[in-house]
């Protein structure tokens, strides 16, 4: 089923969804060298048509490794942390990798200035949420308890999500210069990659405030 690891009875039904693994970006990819060609995949692939008809994440492995088909039993995986000093809830099975995330970023503060006002600047930290993703039918990996947002404090007029970058200028939205974006340090991205985690800053549909537990991605790419 080329990566959509599909249950049998799914089989027949596998052009209704995407693979799993794909090409993650070692660097962001930069609007600034999109061709013309880019930019039209991308309005196409973002398109309202596509978001709620195209292609679904195939949700089947993911269930079976963090017991996420229902809530009631992914739940009683679902465990309270702190990370960075905010309160998050997460799976089970990554809390010891995002320990491991938070270590090496309070470590690196310690020198780094861009890293310790990173730090100083968090307002909060938002993980487990039973939910789909927005203007969409695929699930949120929120919902898995394998995802977490951090929200900074301000954003100083940058933008951090692509949608509402793209309700301010429908047709020039996946141009917005990167430095027009809110980031979080690239080393703090890089500490979490070290862990098995993807940033949504990455995607070509953005968001700069979310990190994913993908280790298998990683050693895809």
């Amino acid at each position: 089923s080329k990566s959509r690891f599909l249950p049998g009875p799914e089989l027949p039904n596998a052009k209704d969804f995407a693979p799993l693994l794909y090409a993650y970006p070692v660097h962001t990819p930069d609007p600034e060298f999109f061709s013309e060609q880019d930019v039209i995949s991308i309005k196409e692939y973002a398109s309202e048509e596509n978001r709620k008809n195209g292609v679904r994440t195939p949700m089947f492995l993911y269930n079976l490794i963090y017991e996420s088909d229902k809530r009631g039993p992914l739940e009683t995986h679902i465990v309270k942390t702190e990370f960075l000093g905010k309160r998050v809830n997460v799976h089970e099975r990554i809390s010891q990798a995002l320990l491991r995330v938070e270590k090496k970023i309070l470590e690196l503060a310690e020198t780094d200035p861009e890293v310790k006002s990173f730090v100083s600047e968090l307002d909060h930290a938002e993980g487990y949420a039973w939910r789909s993703i927005r203007d969409n039918e695929n699930w949120s990996f929120h919902a898995l308890g394998t995802a977490v947002d951090l929200i900074p404090r301000g954003v100083k007029n940058k933008n951090v999500y692509w949608a509402w970058r793209r309700d301010k200028d429908p047709e020039n939205w996946m141009l917005l210069p990167l430095e027009r974006r809110w980031m979080p340090p690239e080393k703090v991205t890089l500490i979490f990659e070290s862990e098995g985690f993807i940033w949504g800053g990455k995607w070509l549909i953005w968001d700069t405030i979310h990190y994913e537990y993908h280790p298998e991605l990683l050693l895809y790419s």
